[in-house]
Order: C-alpha cells, then sequence, then structure tokens
C-alpha cells in the first residue's frame, strides 16, 4: 500500500554506528527507546535531527545513576535514521550534544545530529585560503569552485573517504551520477574575496550558487531555458543492507534550482523537474474523492498560500570598489524585460569578451561607460542609459542598464514593445533589443517594472571582488532571484515522512539487474484524479543510488525483499536484495524518492477544482512521537508564473551569513567611499594666480579621514611630482585624488588614462583587472579641465569633498541647456559691445527670444515704401505679402483672424470660405463652387439664339435644367451661370481662360465637370442678410437605373420658400440613386423639413402610399385621413391607427386562440393550457350571485370605435359590486370589461350543482 494510508507504530529506527555494526537505540530486549523524533530539512542548510529516548537507570532509587545510553552515545558520534515501512535511509549525520533530563515523562536524552554540511557551516573560511596560490579559487566554472570549497571546508582524505563525497558527473554507470551537477556556463570566480563577508565555507557556496544565475555562455553556445541560481543538500548513499558495513558519508547534491528530483542537465540547457508526470502531488480534497497513490499525497485542510509579491524589484543599487579607478562606487542598475534581439553576441561584446565568457582584456572596461549607450532610434534620438548585461544573447530575456550620470539614474521613459538600439563607443549600432509587450502589474516579464508599477523599487546590493564582469553578474543573479512574483505554500500532512514512488512490472533481468523498458507513473483519474503517463527515465523520477528497492508480492502488493540502489540507469536498476533473493522476469518492484528541501512538487486543490500548479519545497519539518505523526511542508513558487522555479528562500545559519543583500558592506567602510573633509579651497590657476585656463590649484589646509588629519600644503596642477608637471591639455579629464602612499601634504593630479593605467599595471597588466588599487589608500574627489577657450577659466567638479568654499566651476559644456533665461541676465550686462559680429546667427536663435514692433523679411521690400523686392512684414496688424511692384497679394487680419487673398477676393475666416467682391462684406450671389475638371454632360437643351462674343445675356431653350453656379460649355467656350432668370442665363464669358467666341442658334450646351455649389442669395444691399442659401449639386448620367438624365439637385434653405426650413427640388422626373427612391413624379414634387418635421403628399392614398417601397409602390404607409395612418398592401388599406385606437379593416378566418388586451392595453394570446397553471384547485364560489347580475340593452356612445351601435350585455361596474372575479381592470383600478368567458365557468358550475339537485329530487320522489 502507500506509504501513509495507515498509522504505523515504532515507523523510524534510529542507530548509531558502534565502529563495527549499526546498533539500535533500543532497550536489550529489543523494545524502541524512541519517544519523539524530528527531522528537519531547510534549502541549502545543514538537515537536523533530534531524537529524545527513554533512559531508564539501572537502580531506579539512585538518581545519579546514569542511564542506559548516557555511556554510549558520544559527540560527533555517526548516526543513522531508517523509516522501517519502506527501509529508506533518511538521514546519515553526526550527534552534535547530548542532553540528559529528568523530567515528569521520566529520565530522558535528547540527542540532536546534524548531516555534514555542518563541516561546512562551521568551518571558517580565512583570508589566508583565499589568497593562497594553492588553494585560492580560479576555476572557469563555478562548480569546479564550489568543489574545491567542499574539498577545503570538509574532511577529506581521497575519494571514499570524506565526510562529503563530491561526483561530478552524469555518468549512469557512476554511483554518484546526476547529484553534483556542474555549471553550464563559464565564469571567472578567481580572486573573490569571502573574508569580509562570508564566514564560513557554507555561506561561500550558497554565494557562488546565487551568482550561477549571472552566467551568459559557454564556449559552445548560450544557455538556453532561462538563468538559474542553484540550490544544494547532501544526501544518503549506502548500497548494502548488511548492519556491519558502515558505509559511505553524505553525497552533495548541487542543481539549478526547480530542476530536481529530475536529472536536471542536458548540453546547455535546464531539464525542469516535471512533478505531474515524474514526482510527488500534493493535494487537497474532501471526504473520499482523492485516494493517494504512489505519486500523490493528501495535505491537510490547513494550508495556506501567501502572496510575497513585494518581493519584486525594480532597481538594485550596487555597491563595489570600481578596480579600475580604485574606489568604491554605488551603481543603480534598472532591468528591462526584452521579447527579442539582434546580434547579442556582438552586442555581449561591447561589455565582456566574447567566446567563453571567462574573463579577457575588457574585464578591465570601467563600469561606467564613457561611450556608445543604449538609444530609442538607429541614429540620434534619445539616451537611455548604458547595457551592463544581458541575460540572453539569443532570444528573450532581461537586460540590466545603468543610467548617464554618476548616481546611475535612467530618466527616458519607452514603451512596450519599443526597439532599443545599442552603439559603441563610436556611435555605431552594433545591435538592437526589443522590448516584451507585457504592461500588466501582474506579468512575469514586464517591459519596464518601474514604469508600470509607477514606483521605484530599490534594493541594496553589495559585493567585495575585484572582476567589473563578476560584479555585472552578481548584480544578474541578484535580479534574478529577487525579480520574481512569488507565492510561499505552508501545508501539513498527518502521515509518515513524505514520498513518492515508482513502481512496475520487470521486463528482464541479469544478475542483480532488473529493466523495466515502460516505466509508469502511479496516477490514475479513478484514484487521485490526475492522468497516468509514462515516466521518461528512472534519473528523472528523482532515483538515486542508496535508494530503496523493493521486491513485490505482487502488483501492489506488500515488501518480500529488499535492497539499495547501487547503480541507476535510464530504465534499468541494480541491488542486491536481502537474503539472496533475485528478481524474476514479471516481477512486481517499488522505489521510493523521499521528499527534500528543494524539490519541484506539484500541488493540486480538488474542492475548488484549481488547476495543479508547480512549487519547490524550501522546507520540511517531519516528527513522530506518541500522537503519530506530522509533517509540515513550506514551498515557494508562483501559480501562473515558471519563472519563479528559480526561487530559493534564505535561511538565517547559525553564524553571520554572506553579506549580499540590505547589509553593510563589509565590517570596516573603505578609505575609498569615506567623504573627507579639507579646510581649504580650490580655484582656477597656478599657485601663483596665472595660467587660470590651463591649471587649477589647491590652498593650504587641513584634510580630515577615517578619523586622521593631514596637513596638505598649497600645489597645483603644473607640479612636476604631484601633477602634470605642465598645462592640462584640451578634452583631457584630469582626475584629483588623495594618495598618501605617493603624498600626505598633497592632492595628487593625472591624466585619466594615465590614472586608468596605474591601477592597470598594479592589477598585473591588461586582462587582470580583478584586484586593481584593492587595499590601496586612494580617494579620487574630483575632476578638472582645461577651459574652452583662452579667455574663461579651469574647470573642476568636486564631488567626493567637504569643502568651505565652492566645490564647483563650471564651463560652457556644464550648463544645461535653457537653465539661463532672461531674468537670470542683469539689465544692461550684454550690448550689443559685448556680442562680437555676426555671433548671433539664425541657427542659434530660440523661440521667443526675438521681439520687435516690424519685422521684414528684407529690408527692400516693396510695401510702396521700399524698392522693388517681394517679401512679407510682421507687425502688429498682422502678416502681409507684396510682389515687387507693391501690390499686397494677402494679408492675415491679427485681430479678427481672416485670411484675404487677390485683393480681398478671397478670405478664410472663423466662419468658413468666402469668395467677395470686396475687401469687407459679403455681397449679392457670392458663390464657393467645387467642381471637376475631366466630365462634362449633356443638358439636354440648346441655344435660342445667335450669340456674339461679349453678350452676357444668354437665351436657352430650357433655362430650369440650370441653376446660379453651373459651369456650361457651348462649342468650345466655357460660361459661368451667375443668374437665372427663366429662360435667360446670365454668364461670365470665356470662363476658365477660355476663349470668347460667336454661336449660332441651337448649339448643343453641355454642362462642365461634377459640380457642388453654394450661393447665397441677398435681398439686396452690401452686408445684408441672405434671403436664400441653395446648394446645389450635378452629377453625370450613365446607363441602366439609378442615374438621372437630369443634374441639377437643388436644396434650397431659408425663408425664401414659405414656412419651410429645408427641402429638394428635383427640376426632373427620375430616381436620384440606386436605393430607387423616387422624388420627381408628378404629384409628389418634394418632400421638406419643417422646422425639424417630415413633411409628405398626402394624395393619393391607399393606392400608391406616401412612405413605399422599391418595386412595391402600392404597398406603404401613407395618411388615410385627417388623425388617422393607414397601412395598405396592394394597393387595399389593412389597417388605421387613429386617436380611439386600431381599426383592422381586413381580417383573416381561421381557427386559433382568442387575444385579450389587459389593462395596460396590452395585447395576450389567451389559453386554457395546463403547462401554465398551478395550485389547481375546484371553484370555491356562491354561484347564487349569478341571480343578480342585471343584463341590459344598450347603444355604444362616442368614446367607442363603434358609436350608435345596438348591443347586449353586463355593466362592468355592476358585475365588479357582485362577481368581481369576472371583471377586468385598467391599471387604474377602475373596471373596464367582463370577461365572458369566466362567466361561462360560473354557469357550468351551477348547471353541475342543480343538475345534482335534481338526481337528488329524483332519488327522493
Amino acid at each position: 500500500m502507500p506509504v501513509g494510508t495507515s498509522p504505523r507504530a515504532a515507523r523510524m529506527l534510529v542507530e548509531y554506528w558502534s565502529g563495527s555494526a549499526w546498533v539500535s537505540l533500543a532497550s536489550s530486549s529489543g523494545t524502541s527507546r524512541i519517544l519523539t523524533i524530528t527531522i528537519e530539512d531547510s534549502l541549502n542548510t545543514p538537515r537536523t535531527a533530534v531524537v529524545t529516548l527513554f533512559n531508564p537507570r539501572t537502580s531506579s532509587s539512585n538518581i545519579f545513576e546514569t542511564g542506559d545510553f548516557d555511556t554510549v552515545l558520544k559527540n560527533k558520534m555517526k548516526i543513522r535514521i531508517t523509516d522501517q515501512a519502506t527501509k529508506t535511509i533518511l538521514f546519515l549525520g553526526k550527534v552534535e550534544d547530548v542532553a540528559p533530563e529528568n523530567s515528569l515523562r521520566g529520565y530522558t536524552v535528547t540527542v540532536t545530529a546534524y548531516d555534514s554540511l555542518i563541516e561546512l557551516q562551521q568551518n571558517v573560511l580565512k583570508r589566508d585560503f583565499l589568497n593562497d596560490d594553492a588553494t585560492k579559487l580560479q576555476g572557469n566554472f563555478i562548480s569546479d569552485d564550489v568543489d574545491k570549497l567542499i574539498d577545503f571546508g570538509s574532511y577529506n582524505q581521497g575519494t571514499g573517504d570524506r565526510s562529503i563525497e563530491v561526483v561530478n558527473t552524469t555518468d549512469s554507470d557512476d554511483t554518484g551520477a546526476y547529484r553534483f551537477q556542474g555549471s553550464l556556463g563559464k565564469k571567472a570566480t578567481k580572486d573573490i574575496d569571502f573574508g569580509n563577508s562570508g564566514g564560513n565555507f557554507l555561506n561561500a557556496i550558497k554565494r557562488l550558487g546565487e551568482l550561477e544565475a549571472g552566467i551568459e555562455s559557454t564556449a559552445s553556445g548560450a544557455i538556453t531555458g532561462g538563468l538559474k541560481p542553484y540550490n544544494f543538500y547532501v544526501d544518503t548513499n549506502f548500497k548494502t543492507t548488511s548492519t556491519s558495513t558502515e558505509g559511505t558519508d553524505n553525497f552533495f547534491n548541487y542543481f539549478p534550482a526547480g530542476c530536481m528530483p529530475a536529472a536536471a542537465q542536458s548540453g546547455t540547457s535546464y531539464t525542469v523537474s516535471n512533478p505531474a508526470d515524474d514526482g510527488l502531488t500534493l493535494v487537497f480534497g474532501t471526504g473520499s474523492s482523492i485516494t493517494e497513490t504512489g505519486q500523490t499525497l493528501k495535505m491537510l485542510p490547513s494550508f495556506s498560500f501567501e502572496d510575497i509579491a513585494r518581493e519584486r524589484v525594480t532597481h538594485l543599487n550596487a555597491r563595489f570598489v570600481d578596480p579600475v579607478s580604485g574606489y568604491s562606487k554605488d551603481l543603480e542598475f534598472e532591468v528591462f524585460n526584452y521579447k527579442s534581439i539582434t546580434n547579442g553576441d556582438a552586442i555581449q561584446d561591447l561589455y565582456e569578451p566574447s567566446g567563453t565568457g571567462t574573463g579577457g582584456t575588457e574585464t578591465s572596461k570601467t563600469i561606467d561607460q564613457q561611450g556608445g549607450g543604449v538609444f530609442d532610434a538607429a541614429s540620434g534620438g534619445n539616451t537611455i542609459g548604458f547595457l551592463q548585461y544581458l541575460s540572453n544573447t539569443g532570444g528573450a530575456g532581461f537586460a540590466l542598464l545603468t543610467g548617464t550620470n554618476n548616481a546611475g539614474a535612467i530618466k527616458h521613459s519607452v514603451a512596450a514593445g519599443e526597439q532599443l538600439h545599442i552603439r559603441n563607443a563610436s556611435g555605431t549600432t552594433v545591435g538592437t533589443i526589443t522590448l516584451s509587450d507585457t504592461t500588466s502589474a501582474n506579468g512575469s516579464d514586464i517591459f519596464r517594472p518601474q514604469q508600470v508599477f509607477k514606483q521605484k523599487m530599490v534594493k541594496n546590493f553589495s559585493v567585495d571582488t575585484g572582476d567589473i564582469l563578476t560584479v555585472r553578474r552578481a548584480v544578474a543573479a541578484a535580479f534574478a532571484h529577487k525579480d520574481v512574483r512569488r507565492v510561499r505554500g505552508k501545508f501539513s500532512m498527518a502521515s509518515g515522512y513524505p514520498y513518492h514512488f515508482v513502481e512496475g512490472q520487470v521486463n528482464s533481468v541479469s544478475t542483480n539487474t532488473i529493466t523495466d523498458s515502460t516505466i509508469a507513473n502511479q496516477h490514475s483519474t479513478t484514484t487521485d484524479g490526475l492522468a497516468s503517463a509514462n515516466i521518461d527515465t528512472f534519473p528523472t523520477a528523482g532515483i538515486r543510488t542508496g535508494m530503496v528497492l523493493h521486491k513485490l508480492s505482487g502488483q501492489g502488493g506488500t515488501m518480500e525483499e529488499y535492497g539499495y540502489i547501487s547503480k541507476t540507469e535510464d530504465n534499468s536498476l541494480t541491488a542486491t536484495l536481502t537474503n539472496s533473493a533475485t528478481f524474476s522476469t514479471n516481477d512486481y518492484y517499488r522505489t521510493y524518492i523521499p521528499l527534500r528541501a528543494g524539490h519541484a512538487v506539484q500541488i493540486k486543490n480538488l474542492a475548488l477544482n484549481s488547476s495543479p500548479f508547480t512549487h519547490v519545497v524550501t522546507s520540511i519539518a517531519y516528527s513522530e512521537g506518541e500522537k503519530g505523526f506530522m509533517t509540515n511542508i513550506e514551498t515557494v513558487g508562483d501559480i501562473g508564473n515558471p519563472k519563479a522555479l528559480n526561487a530559493g528562500s534564505r535561511q538565517t545559519p547559525s553564524i553571520p551569513a554572506v553579506e549580499y543583500d540590505d547589509e553593510t558592506y563589509a565590517e570596516g567602510v573603505p578609505l575609498g567611499i569615506q567623504r573627507p573633509t579639507f579646510t581649504g579651497t580650490f580655484s582656477p590657476g597656478n599657485t601663483s594666480g596665472s595660467n587660470t585656463s590651463t591649471a587649477i590649484s589647491h590652498s593650504a589646509g587641513t584634510l580630515e579621514v577615517n578619523g586622521e588629519k593631514y596637513d596638505i600644503v598649497a600645489g597645483d596642477s603644473e607640479h612636476a611630482t604631484t601633477g602634470l608637471n605642465g598645462a592640462m591639455s584640451d578634452s583631457t579629464n584630469v582626475i584629483i585624488s588623495f594618495k598618501p602612499d605617493v603624498s600626505e601634504t598633497k592632492f595628487i593630479f593625472q591624466n585619466e588614462d594615465d590614472f586608468k593605467n596605474e591601477a592597470i599595471t598594479k592589477g598585473g597588466g591588461s586582462g587582470n583587472a580583478a584586484s586593481l588599487n584593492q587595499g590601496d589608500t586612494v580617494i579620487v574627489i574630483g575632476t578638472g579641465n582645461k577651459a574652452s577657450h583662452s579667455a574663461a577659466e579651469a574647470s573642476f567638479q568636486l564631488n567626493h569633498i567637504e569643502l568651505p568654499g565652492s566645490n564647483y566651476k563650471f564651463d560652457k559644456d556644464s550648463i544645461s541647456a535653457k537653465s539661463i533665461t532672461a531674468s537670470e541676465i542683469k539689465a544692461n550686462t550684454i550690448t550689443a559691445s559685448e556680442i562680437a559680429a555676426n555671433a548671433v546667427t539664425a541657427a542659434k536663435l530660440e523661440a521667443d527670444l526675438v521681439l520687435a514692433t516690424n519685422i521684414k523679411t528684407s529690408a527692400t521690400v516693396n510695401d510702396g515704401s521700399g524698392t522693388d523686392q517681394a517679401g512679407f512684414i510682421l507687425n502688429s496688424s498682422g502678416l502681409k505679402g507684396f510682389n515687387s511692384t507693391g501690390d499686397q497679394q494677402v494679408f492675415i487680419d491679427a485681430v479678427t483672424g481672416r485670411l484675404f487673398g487677390g485683393g480681398g477676393t478671397a478670405v478664410i475666416y472663423e466662419r468658413g470660405i468666402a469668395l467677395t467682391e470686396d475687401t469687407n462684406d459679403l455681397t449679392v450671389n457670392s458663390v464657393l463652387q467645387f467642381a471637376a475638371d475631366n466630365k462634362t454632360q449633356a443638358t439636354g437643351t440648346t441655344l435660342a439664339e445667335d450669340l456674339d462674343n461679349s453678350e452676357e445675356d444668354v437665351d436657352v431653350a430650357d433655362g430650369s435644367v440650370f441653376i446660379v453656379g453651373h459651369t456650361i460649355i457651348i462649342d468650345s467656350e466655357q460660361m459661368f451661370v451667375t443668374a437665372v432668370n427663366s429662360n435667360t442665363l446670365t454668364v461670365t464669358r470665356g470662363h476658365n481662360s477660355t476663349t470668347p467666341a460667336t454661336h449660332t442658334n441651337g448649339a448643343a450646351i453641355s454642362f462642365k465637370g461634377l459640380t457642388v455649389s453654394y450661393t447665397t442669395i441677398f435681398d439686396g444691399g452690401s452686408g445684408g442678410v441672405p434671403s436664400t442659401f441653395i446648394l446645389s449639386t450635378t452629377q453625370q448620367a450613365g446607363s441602366g437605373s439609378g442615374f438621372n438624365t437630369s443634374f441639377a439637385h437643388p436644396i434650397r434653405i431659408g425663408p425664401a420658400e414659405a414656412d419651410k426650413t429645408a427641402f429638394v427640388s428635383p427640376v426632373y422626373d427620375a430616381d436620384i440613386g440606386n436605393d430607387g427612391t423616387i422624388l420627381g413624379q408628378d404629384v409628389l414634387s418634394y418632400w421638406a423639413l419643417y422646422s425639424g418635421l417630415v413633411y409628405a403628399s398626402t394624395s393619393p392614398g391607399q393606392s400608391a402610399p406616401a412612405y413605399t417601397f422599391n418595386g412595391d409602390t402600392d404597398t406603404g404607409m401613407y395618411q388615410h385621413t385627417t388623425n388617422q395612418i393607414g397601412f395598405a398592401t396592394g394597393g387595399s388599406v389593412r389597417a388605421r391607427f387613429y386617436s380611439g385606437g386600431l381599426v383592422l379593416d381586413t381580417l383573416g378566418t381561421t381557427s386559433g386562440t382568442d387575444l385579450v388586451v389587459d389593462g395596460s392595453n396590452v395585447v395576450h394570446k389567451k389559453s386554457s393550457s395546463r403547462r401554465y397553471k398551478t395550485n389547481i384547485v375546484d371553484i370555491v364560489l356562491d354561484s347564487d350571485k349569478l341571480y343578480d347580475l342585471r343584463p341590459v340593452d344598450f347603444e355604444w356612445n362616442e368614446k367607442s370605435a363603434t358609436k350608435g351601435k345596438k348591443d347586449i350585455g353586463l355593466i362592468a361596474e355592476e358585475v365588479a359590486e357582485t362577481l368581481p372575479e369576472i371583471v377586468n381592470y385598467n391599471n387604474d383600478k377602475t373596471p373596464e370589461s367582463v370577461s365572458y368567458d369566466k362567466l361561462s365557468v360560473i354557469l357550468l358550475m351551477e348547471i353541475k350543482n342543480l343538475k345534482e339537485e335534481i338526481e337528488k329530487l329524483k332519488e327522493n320522489k
């Protein structure tokens, strides 16, 4: 049966190594003395076992007599704990403390033991170890240095005789296969100094494990699958069941986070654990909804999940010693996530060596780069910052950028999906990154977290190293750990120690090796509700050497024999079984994989039917005692974010941990980061006061730093020893520093390159920048520069010193744009005499800086006072343009905003465009026309007279087809129609630059173009109000329905046409569009808007409704008579609405359901079906009330639809007093009608009563 399905007594067996055998901590009769056991397993820390034993005395009367175990248990004794239910050896370690106690429970002893990691924690990592050539870290892979730290931090007498075995191989033939998984990428870790912040070997290994996430590339290519920190633990590796064999000590497991218990490494990629198929699933469900299987365990309902999204960060402030400059810096790194990259390798070469990533000449580059950078355009554009790190050169990843100022802050915004361009020092674009599209704050790859969160979330980070590349990668590793939204889970299980197991049937046997070609997992939809699947290999399921292998009595059976695995291959396991038993083909086997901190597990809540999600176990606390078993588990992960598998909780060890997060930089503050004070001053010029543009000097004073005082004498940058031995050079930074090793009385002035080269030389030459200037007493207090021209003074910026005077002298390049405005300049200080000729040109003028009452494009603009040059004049009245003869061609009025052109014939003003005859007002018949030039069309009429080449009144055969605004063509001459008077047109001759000519009577007239014209007609007088506005359109004719044969469609707006606000008056009898709407037939000559109302003709009526349909002109809506709307089909009226209601003129005949009208005048279908009824009972009603009803004879009055018609019936008001049940009421509760059908029901009831009485009378007779 699966582990944990039933209670078990004395589950754990505790044994100690006597020197010749493993001996149980039991009584002489074999009775277990265990009272309680706890096993605690936390990520990256020693595993702890605490065992409390009943320790009776030989003589109960002597309270000072020793107990049974007092002389047996000793400090540093090796013990092991075996789960007797599975035969798994869960713990192997050494006793750290033995504590006897006399309590109410009796005489007891408590033993505390740790696994082998305690050696690494207790062994102090000394600086001498790191500085010794024989022991210092020099590996290309971090895992090499981890191996070395284990070698020197624990007992080691060679393979097989070590307290911690390290096997760096994935060779399945090796007994240590898949445990120690080497780094995928190379990284120079030489000279990393953990002396100040490491404390012990274990903490140094933790730090290196985190730095794994900062590795970028290998000799063969970039790592795929994302960067991950490494976690670790040690486990047992027994190969025999013999109690007389001590066996090997713990084996060190080193693996990428989230990749255990699978075989986690292949080539240059990680294989993330897949607990859904190969590992353990923790399930919460109710009742018997789940059954535990070999890969499913139940959790108690006390589970909780804590969202720890607050651990997300947008920035890391890194504190480090710059190995080139030699002084400490604080630099702010910001993270950007990108979805794609081009030329990633070339970009990477900008900040670290190409190829192996093991260090080289580029490691001497300064971290605050001076050239190139990241820009938002391929050329020009805005500077975003400097690139410091890429997590992936071949796909999506994250980039670390620093700003363009000393603090490192990035001020310029970017957009999701934006492409950023990375340039080299010469300004050439090397490659690009395209930012992620994610803008949700819950996303795992937000394009720029700070911009989305609208908050800067900074964590402080420090690293004590002399390698710039390590600084970058250390910061990257910290981001990989921090920039992850995590959820922490806490839950319990009331069962034994948690395992998952693999069970199967043997396919073949060779000696002690069994093979199973198809390894099935233990899930089933009928038991735990999870889908079954095949496990890839035994190693991917977490099976390692030293784990237990059972021979079963049958499928799902009990253990018959067992052994410990000595070899693990993809589909085969080797083990020697107890009692010399062997496997046979078709036997069943089972092997258990104990859960460890660092393993990935699947979590499923069946009660909520949630989707399974993966977490990483960070701690396991198993306890066993008189009340049974309990296991408390903590996990970390993200329900929707696999990136959270990078997580690894930080545990506080027994001694101070590595100072890598939010802690002080070192035990003592290095001299380089202290800010000294100086009582003297700095000034331009040498000590003699001359050469103010090429030298900087300082006065005498007292310099105080780190509690020490130095008497400084006056000095300058020209000094032969402490200075440049001459003047400062153009465009060269001069580093000003204090180096007590060189001079304790003067400041040092050096060209920046010389300063750096000196640092590189001290580090051992190019490429050896790892320890440059570390330990030197040097403080860089600022920089200086030669003046930009001889009349100016030399500048300096002293950022790292306190002075009584000014720390700055700025030159022109240090003054920000627009920072000096007119208000900062004293009146009359800058006059014409101070401005050199041609010094102020158009290119140097800013907007709003040139103010004048009259500005001309030239002094000779001919505005009547000039000579012969065309141009513009700008003054308070507006902008005027003149030709060379002095004629005004355009004028923009500064007061009205109107634009006048061509002598005032065109005006653009706030209400639109006007064509006018003077410069002030609109006059009679002003026209704005838009027309196409490439179309002409016959008008259908002709010239009605002979026409000479000057006459402007033109007689035509039919003037009704023309309106003002038309352009007409007779022969080849174009004329513009300005008025229409019956059959006489007033025109402008020779329109559009055509030549006026003579024309003969009968000549054809055509329209020019597709025209839209707007005409205003005035009732006379300049400035008068137009009486009518006409909008006219013309249309080209064509074949087929939907095209007209006449062309003017005037829309008239205004009071000229009676009281119509707007109407359309076509002058032809044809349709006007493809929709088929008719507007021009004989009796329906227009439709109009009467102040917002639609008007249509009332004739002819039902035979041709006013509102009808294309192709069916006798069906539609019309006015039947006054206050009546009629509906017709086929030319006959069918229904009418009027104030009295609805009249149906034609009704069909058929059988069906009656209609009724309720009190709200809503029409309903009347039904008597059972489908619509409930609470059906017999009527309880006094039928005698029927005899109180009064039938009447009456006539309908004027309020009804049948006035004067005689009728019979009941009065609803009278019935309401007698039988209200059969009365219909209006909404105001007034009686409206009688339900005669309900009356018939009551009559039926009365008839039945009468029949019953008749039957009784017959019986009595």
